[in-house]
């Protein structure tokens, strides 16, 4: 397998199983350590996943993925090395060099005070970070947003399932009002013909 090639097999391997374990790379190679690798796999039953290597000044690190976090810790705490996890958000080639964007910043001298200032600044500022008091505004606007869509869209398929009005039939009720005012005119004709007693 050519070098691009294992590049690419192990930027998906990171993908797919982001759970990496990264071990450095003895000086003979893995030979010893390959068949307790072949075994633990076995165990898990899964295969043998690489991600992309890692290159320090003379130290050359080996990267294993896992589909899951206790797979990967119990690989960790059987070789060493260290745990990762891993989350590709842009691809390299989607990535613009930094230069691109800082060349045109001049180099700048600052002043031995400015510097002191920034770093009393950062030191107040700097703390344990307590995940529990952490908000995320977006995330919350997103919700409320969500929830008010959904509940409009609830709201006009209320209205299309509330009970129509009832249809009325305009010959019934002509039909109706016809026959009322023949008995109220029937009725006032026979209290007409009445004659009246007369008093004495």
């Amino acid at each position: 397998m050519s070098r691009r090639k294992g590049e690419v097999a192990g930027h998906i391997n990171e993908r797919e199983f982001p759970h990496l374990v990264e071990l450095e790379l003895p000086p003979g190679g893995f030979r010893s350590q390959n068949l307790e690798f072949d075994a633990f796999h076995r165990e898990h039953g899964i295969p043998i996943r690489r991600g992309r290597g890692r290159h320090e000044v003379e130290q050359f690190h080996v990267r294993f993925c896992f589909p899951d976090a206790p797979t990967a810790d119990a690989f960790r705490k059987r070789f060493g090395g260290m745990g990762l996890l891993g989350t590709t958000l842009r691809y390299p080639y989607e990535v613009r060099k930094a230069e691109d964007y800082f060349c045109d910043l001049p180099d700048l001298t600052i002043a031995p005070e400015m510097l002191r200032l920034a770093e009393h600044i950062l030191d107040s500022k700097a703390g344990e970070f307590d995940p529990t008091t952490f908000r995320d505004r977006y995330e919350e606007a997103l919700l409320a947003h969500l929830k008010g869509q959904a509940g409009r869209r609830r709201s006009r398929a209320q209205e299309d399932l509330c009970p129509a009005a009832p249809v009325v039939n305009l010959m019934e009720a002509l039909r109706r009002s016809v026959a009322e005012d023949i008995k109220g005119a029937a009725a006032r004709k026979g209290a007409s013909a009445t004659p009246a007693r007369k008093r004495a």
